[in-house]
C-alpha cells in the first residue's frame, strides 16, 4: 500500500473527483477498472477484447537463449553475461559452462520486447543469441 501523502497526491492528480474512493482502496488499482464514465461494464466490447488480448500477450514469457560458438573466449562470455544481466561471477560462469557443454543456455525469461533488446545487445557483443516463446 502507498503511504498516505503519495496516495493523496496520486488521487488528486489522476482520479477525477467524481470517481474517488475511500482511502482504504488503492486508487491506482481502482482507477484502471473504470473508464471515463466510472462504469467498467460500459466499455465497448472491442476495447474489452483488445485489453484482454494485451494482457494475454504480456503474460507470455520469452526465452533469451545464448548459443555456443567457436569464436568467443569463455572469460569474455562470462563478462558479457555479468554486464548485460547483472549476474554474479558464479551464475555467469554456470551459464557459460552450460553454453559450452550443452550448446546453449537459457539466460533469461522475460517479456518479448525486453527479450528482443537483450538479444540485440548480445549480438552487439558478438554472441549468438535467439528469442523463443516459452511454452
Amino acid at each position: 500500500m502507498l503511504d498516505d501523502s503519495l496516495q493523496s497526491f496520486i488521487t488528486s492528480r489522476i482520479i477525477p473527483q467524481s470517481q474517488r474512493f475511500a482511502s482504504s482502496e488503492d486508487p491506482i488499482d481502482t482507477y484502471h477498472a473504470f473508464n471515463e464514465h466510472g462504469d467498467p461494464d460500459s466499455l465497448p466490447e472491442e476495447e474489452r477484447e483488445s485489453s484482454v488480448a494485451l494482457e494475454e500477450q504480456t503474460e507470455r514469457l520469452w526465452k533469451v537463449i545464448v548459443w555456443n560458438d567457436p569464436v568467443n573466449l569463455m572469460s569474455y562470455v562470462v563478462y558479457v553475461l555479468q554486464k548485460l544481466f547483472g549476474f554474479s561471477q558464479e551464475v555467469a560462469t554456470h551459464h557459460m559452462l552450460e553454453i559450452h557443454q550443452e550448446g546453449k543456455s537459457i539466460v533469461q525469461l522475460t517479456e518479448q520486447e525486453k527479450g528482443e533488446r537483450f538479444v540485440s545487445h548480445l549480438h552487439s557483443y558478438g554472441l549468438q543469441a535467439t528469442l523463443e516463446k516459452d511454452e
